[in-house]
């Protein structure tokens, strides 16, 4: 859901979900399951979240003043900074327009999804359909691809996942997006792309932002679904048709 005229129906997704629908289960249970896994520091000024993974010691520090979050890693043996970067979370309000949406188009015969992760998607209908997988680039709205066909028995299951997996990222942006906001998506979209991050992100992230559990236990599950899209995108990448 990456493109802005799709916005208007974040409106509805928000009217089922807090209304008509529960919370995800998975999304609370992500929550509890992850609580363990870092320490909050909160105060008037600020909102820090620690943990510690196999890749390192991780801190997100949000200045609720300036609204800016610091993510910083650190090494786990001799807890040396590896990488740090910080964010102004302000200044993505102004990208509150996309480019074009994700749609299903019989008159085009394809069928596509975007996400604000880059995990995204395009089949080409016809005879064998085409697949095209994508994956984060170097920018905000950039993609790595390549495209395959579909063999049974050989990379369909890598193929169907990665696009199960696409749906349900789609799926949680909407909602965060509909509850934080997309600037905060896409400053922690930034932070992603900056590169040394430790797992899990969106759940740390997000935490680092709200006490609200419901919001949090949608960044672990974020953070599952993009590992789910991530593993089978290289799946399928070494099992091309």
């Amino acid at each position: 859901m990456k493109h802005f005229n799709k916005l208007l129906s974040i409106g509805v997704i928000v009217a089922i979900i807090f209304s008509s629908v529960p919370v995800p289960v998975s999304a609370q249970v992500s929550a509890q399951k992850n609580k363990q896994d870092y320490q909050i520091e909160d105060n008037k000024d600020s909102r820090i979240v620690t943990g510690k993974t196999t890749e390192g010691a991780y801190e997100f520090n949000y200045n609720k003043i300036t609204n800016e979050i610091t993510y910083s890693l650190y090494s786990n043996t001799n807890n040396e900074l590896i990488s740090s970067n910080t964010v102004d979370i302000d200044d993505f309000a102004s990208s509150e327009s996309e480019p074009e949406n994700s749609a299903i188009s019989s008159r085009a015969s394809t069928t596509n999804e975007s996400t604000y992760s880059n995990w995204e998607y395009t089949i080409t209908h016809g005879t064998t359909n085409s697949y095209e997988l994508r994956s984060p680039g170097p920018g905000l709205f950039d993609t790595y691809y390549f495209n395959t066909r579909m063999w049974v028995g050989y990379n369909d299951a890598y193929i169907y996942r990665f696009i199960n997996a696409v749906e349900e990222i789609n799926t949680i942006e909407g909602v965060i997006v509909a509850s934080l906001g997309l600037s905060v998506v896409l400053a922690g979209v930034s932070i992603v792309l900056s590169g040394g991050l430790a797992a899990p992100f969106w759940g740390a992230y997000i935490a680092a932002l709200t006490a609200d559990s419901t919001a949090i236990g949608l960044g672990f599950a974020l953070d599952s679904q993009c590992n789910i899209a991530s593993a089978n995108y290289w799946d399928t990448f070494y099992h091309q048709y």
